[in-house]
């Protein structure tokens, strides 16, 4: 219990006297002690008043207003609304009871009240939020998938193609300087484009950039192109496998006819085979036969040197022609 000199006291008259109302109500409620009909309300009035009948100028205090024309017939339903709410410790506060009343007996249900609405709208506010931050994640997501896909496809074109990728990604959701950022990362690979400067079309629409590329991918030289075709990633040779080929004797330079087609960053390099005309030696059967069973009796002398005999006969019997070295077919 906690002591008196260190207990805390309400200043206000009527809060002390529902407190003392509460506790005598209690108290009684233990012993077993049979009480009347509202005994929360009567106890609180007696304690406040000092008197043991309820009058219209007691329970005027929750309605200042209240008469006693108004009061006959309805005094039953104060009363009962009254007991509810010390019994309720203000939880609940029926009519003919107003909020405030409720809220000036106890006032730490108003702040609970507050505070629940507070919180309620905090976790509410906090839900919404959460899931539109976790929309805009997604978003994100396939908005930088989508642009991770159209880089890829860019990788495969060359300079006389990006116009049919920049068709191809134009109408999409991807937004117009993500598509301009990849085409000038892309551009510094291909020497056909080394004229465009980046800051010459900065305020260029991204078609007109298409239309420039188109033309000085037209105007290059055949060499040029055929070595752009050459950088694309893992496609087969843009053009034949071999241009020419010519025999020459050991110690000679390379003929003018294999020199001629040679261009230097076209994709294409000299290589130097030298042919071998020597045929091809092979072993005789006798040869065969008695390599094949030496290795038989190896293998079987290893893995069952008790049984070799008998295993090696059984293997001869079984494949004759291959132990005599014939090849089988």
């Amino acid at each position: 219990m906690i002591p008196a000199n260190l207990s805390l006291v309400p200043l206000s008259h009527e809060r002390r006297a529902v407190m003392q109302a509460i506790a005598e109500v209690e108290a009684k409620y233990e012993r077993g002690i049979c009480v009347a009909a509202f005994p929360w309300a009567r106890t609180f009035f007696r304690i406040l008043n000092g008197s043991k009948c309820v009058t219209v100028k007691d329970i005027g205090w929750f309605s200042p207003g209240l008469t006693a024309q108004s009061l006959r017939g309805n005094k039953q339903d104060w009363l009962a609304a009254i007991d509810r709410l010390i019994e309720s410790r203000g939880a609940c506060c029926w009519l003919p009871l107003s909020l405030s009343d409720g809220w000036r007996l106890f006032p730490e249900t108003k702040f609970q009240m507050q505070e629940r609405t507070r919180r309620h709208s905090e976790l509410g506010a906090e839900k919404y939020t959460r899931q539109r931050r976790k929309e805009a994640c997604q978003r994100e997501t396939a908005y930088q998938a989508l642009a991770g896909q159209a880089e890829i496809e860019l990788a495969f074109h060359t300079p006389e193609t990006v116009s049919s990728w920049s068709a191809r990604w134009s109408g999409t959701e991807l937004h117009q300087y993500d598509l301009e950022e990849m085409f000038w990362r892309w551009s510094e690979r291909f020497p056909s484009l080394a004229l465009m400067e980046r800051w010459m079309m900065v305020n260029q629409p991204f078609w007109s950039v298409m239309v420039e590329s188109d033309a000085l991918a037209k105007e290059s030289p055949e060499p040029v192109r055929q070595m752009e075709r050459w950088k694309l990633p893992r496609t087969p040779c843009p053009g034949p496998q071999e241009l020419v080929s010519e025999v020459v004797e050991a110690g000679k330079p390379a003929p003018e006819l294999v020199m001629a087609r040679w261009v230097a960053g076209l994709g294409y390099a000299v290589c130097v085979d030298f042919l071998d005309e020597r045929q091809i030696r092979r072993w005789s059967d006798e040869r065969k036969a008695a390599a094949r069973r030496r290795n038989l009796e190896r293998r079987v002398n290893r893995i069952a040197s008790l049984f070799a005999d008998e295993l090696i006969m059984r293997e001869l019997e079984t494949r004759p022609d291959y132990f005599r070295g014939k090849s089988v077919r």
